[in-house]
């Protein structure tokens, strides 16, 4: 499974990529989206088991490589904001 450790944030109605560590210091929720389909995604902290700061799709989508489900068909999330 694929985890990513950047996302795009909607800064001054732009989208730019971000890092986990960006996103999880922000001083107020962002909006944020996954860089390859474009879906809803939040930022997940370092886990005390070990798992490493990453981003998640808040709905899973079976098109997207980086997310768990991903069915090797890449497409665009049905709540994509582009």
């Amino acid at each position: 499974m694929a985890r990513s450790e950047t996302c795009e944030v909607l800064r001054d109605g732009r989208w730019e990529v971000a890092t986990i560590d960006d996103v999880l210091s922000a001083s107020r929720e962002l909006v944020t989206r996954c860089v390859a389909c474009g879906g809803p995604v939040r930022a997940h902290r370092l886990a005390s088991n070990g798992m490493r700061a990453h981003f998640e799709h808040r709905v899973a989508h079976p098109g997207c490589a980086l997310g768990s489900c991903f069915d090797g068909t890449s497409r665009p999330h049905p709540d994509a904001t582009r």
